[in-house]
């Protein structure tokens, strides 16, 4: 059961009679824990139309059973003046348990750790250079294109 992480869980199994176990077994152990699981999706690469899901906070592209960041559009902040409660909401609206994001996410949580030595204010305006904030916005766009192989076994 170490595949779960709060109400999702991410196993890979090799073939449908280890999924049918896997199920049986996950739901079993549960169930004496008064959980009741359900809503169960799986990869199956002979299926063209399957459509992606939610899992962890991620997209799970389960016809080709790659994880991708779900990145929202952060063009509006971009819009905005740019203060130290701009660039913390900026960088807090990837969730990335998996830690994908890291290089990208790194440079505006190090502008904040430099404000924060500066003492300067949630609402102040910062000066930092406008080209700096508009590339790790568009670094943060660019994650959405970006995918990796769900790999995972028990």
């Amino acid at each position: 059961m170490s595949s779960f992480y709060v109400d999702n869980s991410l196993a890979s199994v090799q073939t449908q009679s280890e999924l049918d176990r896997f199920i049986d077994v996950a739901t079993e152990i549960m169930a004496e824990r008064k959980f009741d699981l359900r809503g169960w999706e799986h990869s199956n690469p002979s299926d063209p139309i399957a459509s992606p899901t939610n899992v962890l906070g991620m997209i799970w592209g389960r016809h080709c059973d790659t994880l991708s960041l779900n990145i929202p559009d952060l063009r509006e902040l971009m819009e905005e003046v740019i203060t130290k409660r701009n660039i913390l909401a900026a960088s807090h609206k990837v969730f990335d348990p998996l830690g994908i994001s890291g290089p990208v996410l790194l440079l505006p949580k190090l502008w904040l750790q430099s404000l924060w030595k500066s003492q300067i204010g949630w609402d102040q305006e910062v000066y930092i250079k406008t080209s700096r904030f508009s590339e790790m916005a568009k670094g943060a766009g660019l994650l959405k294109a970006c995918s990796s192989t769900k790999v995972v076994t028990l």
